[in-house]
């Protein structure tokens, strides 16, 4: 049931009185009563309970009614006028479901774009219209307190004034403020942009310093342009002295791009080449040092060119000088010691990462520091310790600021790589935060089926994983099979194998070519057994100049067998299908 305005005063005033007498009388209470009187004043218990009797026309402060529609059939409303009425319309409107009605923020474009057409106000005709699409059953046709309330979302008292005025509105479960972006005042219309700001925090019960400043508590701000920001900044920083610690975007050394200190394989950071035992990682790392000291490309493959010579430090911790010297001499290292150094067991045990002569020497030469293996490196004993590796990797980032040019790993797989389907969670052994401080991983994978234990070439797969870059898969050969005229005074490293690495280093395997190859030698093969199907294995060597494993291959990709019965080598080749007479 709807009081009239009498009854509203006085059921407020009770309320006063009661709670001025829980506060044993001394209370002084603010009025809260907005139809009373626009000017804030306080109450006792009395006062109160006198106030709550008094008629209305007896105070001098009479209570408005709302207007309704037929009172500006002659005259029209002004914009801030029109939104006020209609909003409080739409909030008592109680015959129309609240999934039905039309949402304030339409109403209120309506009114704007109204007012914006007539020179800020809006026609009878025009607001009539409005009232009946957004309010059909509102109580307007007849004369409404205005002290009947709109059923809103919480919010602070302070609030209410702009809610009325629609420059606060609730909207996707939270009250905002209506704010021009040239002068900060916070209206519907301004001289500049209007923006929506926040004006109440979390809870519904807090301004924001934006709602404070809607509100009157505090002053408001006008908004600073970009470039008076940026003055003021650079006006206060200028002369800060850790500012010369610190670079700006254009102070930051390089290009914009990645640098490599081997296109497409050496990016500046950390770098591991991880793989199995004994399957060519230490051969790799040497090979990489050899194109670093040297400038030459690495694989004297002219897509991994070295822009420019770097030094290398090279930290044996698993071997002597005896096998350094020997890889290095192989690969044709350089004897400059400015150029690659390196320190191995034979001189007494590894130095620590953050070892002042291992400091002194980065800082000097700024060389790439190569590190064989990791894990000897690591101050812990378990690889899988995240805050073990952690400390690990703090040390090869002090290397780096230090001055070195990026750090190579050489660092174990997982026992359980999958050679066929690698991923780089198992190329890299031990803790997740291993990989998380790394640039790039390369992870070297022999051929075991080619290799045969040393009975064939032993080439090496090479894929990798880059932060900056996309490694590209590639093949190397650490020997090969030997060529048909062969000196007797070239060493071999097992019957019909030669090393590639006497020769200076890997020799660059093309995929595409084997293939040739390899096909050219199965035709011929094919040609030999259908001309003599029982010509021998030996013979087939003999005439092809292929190895004996390949000539294997080539039959068994043929899909040829021997023959049943007979002595070896007097059987004829027949193929897996075909039956062979009695």
């Amino acid at each position: 049931m709807t009081r009239t305005p009498e009854q509203e005063l006085a059921h407020a005033g009770q309320e006063l009185a009661q709670i001025a007498e829980q506060k044993k009388n001394y209370e002084i209470l603010p009025a809260t009563v907005a139809v009373a009187e626009p000017d804030p004043f306080s109450f006792t218990a009395e006062e109160a309970r006198e106030f709550a009797a008094t008629p209305l026309t007896e105070r001098g402060m009479p209570v408005a009614p709302l207007p309704t529609t037929n009172q500006f059939e002659e005259e029209p409303l002004s914009e801030e006028e029109a939104i006020y009425i209609v909003s409080r319309w739409v909030a008592e409107d109680e015959e129309v479901e609240e999934s039905e009605r039309r949402t304030r923020e339409e109403m209120i474009e309506n009114l704007q774009e109204a007012a914006a057409a007539r020179g800020s106000v809006v026609p009878a005709s025009m607001f009539t219209e409005i009232v009946a699409r957004f309010a059909p059953n509102a109580p307007h046709k007849s004369d409404v307190s205005v002290s009947a309330s709109p059923q809103l979302p919480p919010y602070p008292n302070e609030l209410l004034p702009l809610i009325e005025s629609g420059v606060a509105f609730h909207q996707h479960d939270h009250w905002w403020v209506h704010r021009c972006r040239k002068c900060g005042k916070f209206a519907l219309t301004c001289c500049g942009e209007i923006r929506d700001e926040s004006a109440v925090r979390h809870g519904e019960k807090t301004l924001t310093s934006y709602g404070r400043q809607a509100v009157g508590l505090d002053p408001i701000k006008p908004p600073k342009s970009q470039e008076q920001i940026d003055k003021e900044a650079k006006e206060q920083l200028k002369d800060a002295p850790w500012m010369k610690e610190f670079r700006g975007v254009d102070e930051l050394e390089g290009n914009g791009s990645i640098k490599m200190f081997i296109e497409e394989f050496i990016p500046e950071g950390t770098t591991l080449i991880c793989g199995l035992p004994k399957e060519g990682k230490s051969f790799l790392a040497l090979s990489v040092a050899k194109a670093l000291t040297s400038g030459r490309p690495l694989f004297g493959n002219p897509r991994f060119s070295v822009p420019e010579p770097v030094p290398v430090l090279y930290l044996a911790a698993e071997s002597g000088d005896g096998a350094l010297k020997l890889r290095c001499e192989k690969f044709g290292i350089t004897r400059d010691k400015t150029k690659f150094i390196a320190r191995t067991l034979t001189q007494g045990p590894m130095f620590g990462l953050d070892d002042q002569n291992i400091q002194s020497v980065v800082r000097t030469l700024r060389p790439v520091v190569m590190l064989e293996t990791l894990i000897r490196f690591n101050e812990g004993t378990d690889e899988d310790d995240a805050t073990e590796n952690r400390k690990l990797a703090q040390a090869i980032f002090r290397l780096i600021a230090f001055g070195a040019k990026a750090v190579i790993g050489i660092h174990h797989s997982r026992k359980d790589l999958n050679k066929t389907k690698p991923t780089k969670e198992a190329a890299v052994r031990g803790s997740g935060d291993g990989l998380a401080m790394v640039d790039a991983v390369w992870l070297v994978m022999q051929d075991e089926k080619l290799f045969q234990g040393g009975k064939g070439p032993n080439e090496i797969d090479v894929v990798g994983w880059g932060r900056d870059f996309t490694p590209r898969p590639m093949r190397l050969a650490l020997t090969k099979t030997a060529p048909k005229n062969l000196p007797t005074t070239v060493i071999t490293f097992s019957p019909g194998i030669v090393s590639c690495i006497d020769s200076g280093d890997f020799e660059w395997v093309d995929k595409r070519e084997i293939q040739t190859q390899r096909q050219e030698l199965t035709q011929m093969v094919e040609q030999l057994v259908v001309e003599t199907p029982s010509i021998t294995k030996p013979e087939l060597v003999a005439k092809t100049g292929a190895s004996e494993w390949e000539i294997r291959n080539a039959l068994k990709r043929l899909g040829y067998r021997r023959s049943p019965g007979g002595k070896k080598g007097t059987t004829r080749w027949v193929k897996q299908s075909e039956k062979v007479d009695a």
